[in-house]
């Protein structure tokens, strides 16, 4: 199994937001699509951060039922961004990531094109969710890899084995043809690849800080997407992420309480360089 704990450290990001004397956050369902752009900026001469994501929906036409539940696939498609070395038992998987021009601009050799999640039906009519499966495809292969994590209406599964990603699950909404919607708690998904689910904006935006790692970034303030309050405003009940027409969540607003446990670093006040030529610094007093 490969983890990922070298990239997006949060020492990092709180040494650069005390350098500049940032006191609040804003991060808005724009920056989703964004993310491509800002990890490219935030990269290295390897573009050790250069990423993207976005929706995985379920097709209601695979929905398979099963004796106790139903098994979803999410199809998507997003290039694989690094090199996947995963050892399970006595098998070995290897999957490449992209190369590089000049320009950073990437040229992928594998892609995740969808992903398996099966619902088991409890008693208490409350759908459990199993360990979902990442299906890569290679060379015209499809190649299936446990996703370690899994987050569902603000709680976190750790499956323990897997590949360290993150399948993020959030409701759909669909127009039902007679002037009313149809919900679906498990519509949609995103795929947080092992680099992006440890980035600052998959931590504390889309998983509400859920490993602890943003204690002094105080969330203050939460706003729905116009369309979702409009929504809850009829009595239907939704989380804060919703797919509906596009990916659409909430502007949030925290603010940086002061931790002196994190050094100021005049390295981020420089004019011209690279930021990520800093993640070996030393950030805590």
């Amino acid at each position: 199994m490969v983890h990922y704990e070298s990239f997006s450290n949060p020492e990092t990001a709180l040494s650069f937001i005390k350098s500049y004397n940032i006191s609040y956050l804003l991060i808005d369902q724009t920056d989703l699509g964004k993310y491509s752009a800002y990890s490219k900026i935030g990269s290295d001469k390897e573009w050790d951060r250069f990423s993207y994501t976005g929706p995985f929906l379920s097709d209601k036409s695979q929905i398979k039922e099963i004796s106790n539940g139903t098994i979803r696939v999410y199809q998507g498609g997003i290039g694989v961004d690094e090199d996947i070395i995963y050892e399970e038992e006595n098998s070995k998987v290897f999957i490449p990531g992209p190369i590089y021009d000049s320009l950073g601009n990437p040229t992928y050799k594998s892609y995740v094109g969808g992903v398996l999640l099966e619902l088991i039906n409890s008693e208490e009519g409350v759908s459990l969710l199993k360990q979902p499966e990442a299906i890569f495809i290679y060379n015209n292969q499809q190649i299936k890899i446990p996703v370690r994590y899994l987050y569902f209406n603000k709680q976190i599964q750790d499956f323990e084995k897997g590949i360290d990603a993150i399948f993020f699950i959030f409701p759909s909404i669909e127009d039902n043809g007679q002037g009313g919607i149809s919900l679906d708690n498990f519509g949609a998904g995103i795929y947080l690849s092992p680099k992006v689910s440890k980035s600052l904006f998959a931590q504390i935006y889309l998983l509400n800080d859920i490993f602890k790692k943003y204690e002094s970034v105080k969330l203050v303030h939460s706003e729905d997407d116009i369309i979702i309050k409009n929504i809850k405003e009829q009595g239907v009940d939704l989380g804060e992420f919703v797919y509906y027409q596009g990916f659409r969540g909430p502007i949030k607003i925290w603010e940086i309480h002061e931790n002196k446990s994190i050094l100021a670093k005049e390295e981020f006040l420089r004019k011209s360089g690279e930021y990520a030529e800093f993640d070996d610094l030393e950030f805590f007093v």
